[in-house]
């Protein structure tokens, strides 16, 4: 899985040694990180939470724009919010827990003698090229009673047009694929006017492309698209309207449209029950170089963007085992050399430093480029000041890719 990791991440640890004695807190058990990566994708699929408990502001983009989720759990007729501020419902679930890994978040929460965990994944697995370049984040829960009593639970999930646009005043479009894939419905949702790569900047939100949300199949459960009110619905009686919105195109911030979910796990006791849920974005084309327009690189590794979230959903299980082998295994060499502290540094560089690119296809065809994009300084991307830096961690995860960086700054340099 890492060959020789054990000798080879010495790379990294000369690098922020440093860095890592600054980590070091008074109590390490209440150890947060300032950004919790939840779906860390690449700079426009970029989702954190700024805050102590995820239920105390919305999630937002690396750029600090909104963009929300809500979650809630409904335990015998009582609902609670674990993600999303209090307008999404008045109670919240009590959180006693979050654990961030290299390639996940893991969040725990209790309700009235129900403990619910929820798990972000993005399978950002080296050794696989074309899992990495996959724009899928896995959304997993996970829910079982503590105090040897049945329960009666229903879970909500929304996401808001905030995810496909870059100002909530522009206009944005749904539907509903035709049929399920690998046993899960799926909603899609993007700008009405798709302006491919027509803009560039640093405080910039994607605006082109289409979000896909799936969930499960099936009697009692449902995915659609409301007004974001539909949460006090369901707050009020565990459920949803059946009905589409159909008011479309329309401003992103016009009652603002949610692609919204309620999984039925009916009843819970000891035995954990766990349902999947999957958020896939599309972008078409992500970047535009010499003024060509080059495709991501899952596009060459599958038939299509449903192929590929397909081949996400049916090897789940094998995937999420080796996102646990992986992680656990980086966490332990890191602690040996470092300690806990170096572990958690690793921990949550690890998501920042893919998601801060993405993967190409070159536009020869033949090649992965990894394109970097800067942060708030004048829109550029695949500079010099940024790769250096980056290069041990690629030399050490993927060599390829540290190739596909210095490509297109030697390509570049070779032209007029």
């Amino acid at each position: 899985m890492l060959e020789t990791i054990s000798r080879r991440v010495v790379l990294l640890a000369l690098l922020i040694a440093v860095t890592a004695q600054v980590a070091v807190a008074a109590d390490l058990g209440t150890f947060r990180p300032p950004a919790v990566p939840l779906v860390t994708v690449d700079p426009y699929t970029s989702v954190w939470s700024f805050s102590d408990q995820l239920h105390q502001s919305w999630p937002v983009h690396w750029t600090g724009a909104p963009h929300a989720m809500a979650g809630m759990i409904r335990v015998d007729g009582k609902t609670y919010r674990f993600m999303g501020p209090q307008n999404v419902c008045p109670a919240a679930a009590r959180q006693t827990s979050v654990t961030v890994a290299p390639t996940s978040t893991r969040y725990v929460f209790i309700a009235d003698g129900v403990e619910l965990t929820v798990t972000f994944t993005t399978p950002i697995l080296p050794s696989d090229l074309s899992l990495l370049a996959s724009p899928v984040t896995y959304l997993t829960y996970s829910v079982k009673a503590l105090d040897g009593k049945s329960h009666d639970v229903t879970l909500y999930f929304d996401a808001s047009g905030e995810w496909v646009v870059n100002d909530a005043k522009q206009r944005i479009v749904w539907q509903r694929l035709a049929k399920p894939i690998a046993g899960m419905q799926f909603m899609t949702m993007g700008s009405a006017e798709q302006p491919i790569l027509a803009k560039s900047g640093d405080n910039r939100r994607i605006d082109w492309g289409h979000l896909h949300i799936g969930a499960p199949a099936g009697t009692g459960n449902r995915l659609g698209v409301l007004p974001h009110d539909v949460r006090g619905d369901f707050v009020n009686s565990g459920e949803i309207p059946a009905a589409d919105d159909t008011a479309m195109p329309r401003p992103a911030n016009e009652d603002w449209p949610v692609i919204a979910s309620v999984l039925d796990l009916g009843t819970v006791s000891n035995k954990p029950v766990e349902r999947l849920m999957i958020l896939a974005y599309d972008d078409i084309f992500s970047i535009e170089y010499m003024h060509q327009k080059l495709r991501p690189w899952w596009a060459k590794e599958f038939r299509g963007f449903q192929d590929m979230i397909c081949h996400c959903i049916k090897n789940y299980a094998d995937i999420a085992r080796q996102c646990e082998a992986f992680d656990a295994e980086l966490l332990a060499d890191a602690r040996q050399i470092g300690g806990a502290a170096y572990e958690r540094l690793i921990a949550i560089s690890y998501r920042h430093t893919w998601a801060s690119g993405k993967i190409v296809v070159s536009p020869d065809g033949a090649e992965p480029w990894f394109f970097h994009k800067e942060c708030f300084s004048n829109g550029c991307m695949a500079t010099v000041d940024v790769s250096y830096p980056a290069a041990p961690f690629f030399a050490l995860f993927s060599p390829t890719l540290l190739n596909g960086m210095a490509a297109p700054v030697f390509d570049y340099a070779a032209t007029d």
